[in-house]
């Protein structure tokens, strides 16, 4: 019985001790938002392959693409990702993003309501 007693004693001030060390505050995740221009978007498919393709990029939290805006509002977790990867994300699914070019290949394999001439 001493020994359980102790035991959790022991548990109680190593959990103080560790609350205390953080100051009783959690760590905070580096926030991050991007608006990206999508100027190649031209209807509601694009709209969704956009966001598919920047959801799957480690760290983005929400995506949301504006099809009369042509911009998708992108909020991330900073320590696992930046803007730069996530306009990368978008080129590769056939789209431009901000001054990132989209893939070329890519574009002409979506639908055809779906793709664009370069101006």
């Amino acid at each position: 019985m001493r020994q359980v007693i102790a035991l959790l004693l022991l548990l109680g001030v190593a959990a103080y001790a560790q609350h205390d060390h953080n100051h009783g505050q959690k760590k905070e995740t580096p926030k991050g938002h991007a608006m990206i221009s999508v100027p190649t978007i031209q209807c509601e498919t694009c709209v969704q392959t956009v966001e598919v393709a920047v959801k799957k990029v480690e760290g983005v939290k929400s995506v949301s693409v504006d099809l009369k805006e042509k911009v998708a509002h992108v909020n991330f977790n900073a320590a696992k990702t930046n803007q730069q990867k996530i306009e990368n994300a978008i080129a590769a699914a056939g789209y431009d993003a901000n001054k990132t070019k989209r893939d070329e290949v890519a574009h002409y394999n979506l639908p055809k309501c779906c793709q664009s001439e370069r101006k």
